[in-house]
């Protein structure tokens, strides 16, 4: 892959070493031109150039200190990284410093420092294989200002697909399995493991809004375990061991996994044993893992990411009336428009449209939505307070809010015995930098509130059938704003 034609993808992975770096290229890149190293006991400076997406050269650093051993690599015009490995180390005073650093191409591996050249230092290696359609086309990090060396660093990964695949790491044993549309959100990922990860399985939205169920893939050994993201869930890191198994076949498996998200970590699933061979993947802010591909037999040989810009919420599809399943291969289960819903129906939550990591505000537990009575909002330029009134499944009344600050002028809307609201729309968007609902409109079958705000660039829209209508809400606030908002939906029931 030579990356200087046709449309393509960029994301960021890592930091290795420190979490901190510095400010992100400000310029896209496209293709990695040329490198440059000083290196004494562990990498002091680290430089490089590289040719933009409008085909214009820049050279960043060297941005280490001033001694050490010159290194130089310029790339051939058709090669190109397919593998970035290397490993880190921890000082003495805790600091973190990159100690050795592989860089293989399609016509040669260059190594920059020597490996495990100081008894004292523990390494902690990491390691990136890149599929045909994906190549380092850039690096970010940070240097240490007092001791002058890189003490962290990452990558810029371009890719001719729409999500960037990374891996796979195991062996090539098993079959293939991978995704069959392009992720937009991980929902799930189902597990078993016991001394090894027996077999792996997750689910899915693409970009049409279409769930998809894969796996699990894999044997029938071990202790099942399903990890349900939440809807303001990602996962930023990925990490685990690769194992070999010894028998009429050795063959090399993933022994291990652990998954972070911005919430928890899940895990360790699968055993951890002497001289397996670590592999992590770290992921900067905005991006996160949004589906797998790999290999499973058994069990699971080998395993790969996929990698896409986080979205701050996803809304969720209303799901159709069926189980489940946790085994087999089942895949694109489409979630219909037109879903039959009844006043028995339980009520269906859908969304959050927004972001943030702010509070949380719902209905109570045990007390479902039944019926909207009213609508509270606080607005000036953005929603600056959001609340409502239902009556709940035993005809109980509940007031929820309102929720965000006391800014803007406030608005009831006191719904009729015979209104209901059969439409909720409005825009998200950002203000003073954090996430907001910017503004609301809210339709019901005698007329239409709002909007309430002014529009900005990110636009949602809950149309439902004519035997559907909102019944509550659900969402997120800050001190002085609505960050998100998601809605309950059941069948119309009059007063």
């Amino acid at each position: 892959m030579s990356g200087e034609d046709g449309e393509t993808t960029t994301v960021m992975v890592g930091p290795w070493g420190e979490r901190e770096v510095n400010s992100p290229l400000q310029f896209t890149p496209k293709r990695l031109v040329a490198m440059a190293f000083q290196t004494g006991r562990v990498i002091v400076t680290l430089g490089f150039t590289y040719v933009d997406v409008a085909g214009k050269r820049h050279t960043i650093g060297l941005v280490g200190g001033d001694r050490g051993k010159n290194t130089a690599i310029k790339f051939a015009p058709t090669e190109y990284v397919t593998e970035f490995a290397g490993s880190t180390i921890v000082d003495t005073d805790g600091t973190s410093a990159v100690k050795y650093l592989r860089i293989q191409t399609n016509l040669k591996t260059y190594e920059i420092n020597e490996k495990g050249s100081s008894a004292s230092d523990t390494e902690h290696p990491f390691r990136v294989p890149l599929p045909e359609n994906s190549t380092i086309v850039g690096f970010f990090g940070r240097q240490h200002i007092v001791k002058g060396h890189v003490y962290s660093i990452g990558i810029y990964v371009n890719s001719t697909t729409q999500v960037v695949p990374l891996g796979a790491w195991g062996g090539d044993g098993g079959e293939a399995f991978d995704v069959s549309a392009p992720p937009l959100r991980l929902e799930s990922m189902t597990i078993r493991a016991g001394n090894t990860v027996d077999a792996f399985g997750f689910s899915y939205v693409d970009e049409a809004g279409r769930r998809h169920i894969r796996g699990p893939s894999g044997g029938t050994g071990g202790q099942l375990t399903t990890i349900r993201l939440a809807p303001t869930e990602f996962v930023n890191s990925i990490s685990g061991t690769i194992g070999r198994s010894f028998g009429s076949q050795s063959r090399s498996l993933v022994a291990s996994l652990q998954i972070g998200t911005n919430v928890r970590t899940y895990g360790p699933y699968g055993r951890r044993n002497p001289g397996d061979d670590p592999f992590s993947i770290p992921l900067p802010e905005n991006f996160c893992v949004v589906g797998f591909w790999g290999r499973a037999g058994n069990l699971l040989d080998a395993i790969g990411v996929y990698i896409g810009q986080r979205k701050s919420v996803i809304p969720r599809p209303i799901p159709i009336a069926y189980d489940e399943e946790t085994s087999g291969n089942k895949d694109e289960e489409s979630y219909p428009l037109q879903p039959t819903i009844t006043g028995q129906t339980p009520p269906i939550k859908i969304g959050m449209w927004g972001g943030g990591f702010a509070a949380g505000f719902d209905v109570p537990v045990g007390a479902p939505p039944k019926r909207l009575d009213s609508v509270m909002i606080r607005v000036g330029e953005i929603i600056d307070a959001f609340g409502f009134s239902y009556t709940d499944q035993s005809g109980e009344k509940f007031t929820r809010g309102p929720y965000g600050g006391s800014g803007g002028s406030l608005t009831t809307i006191q719904l009729e015995p015979s209104e209901y609201v059969k439409n909720v729309s409005g825009t998200t968007g950002t203000w003073d930098g954090y996430p907001v609902v910017a503004s609301l409109t809210i339709e019901t079958n005698f007329r239409v509130y709002g909007p309430y705000g002014k529009a900005q660039d990110m636009h949602f829209r809950v149309p439902l059938p004519e035997n559907a209508c909102v019944v509550g809400f659900f969402g997120m606030y800050e001190t002085n704003h609505l960050d998100a908002i998601g809605v309950y939906v059941s069948g119309c029931v009059p007063n």
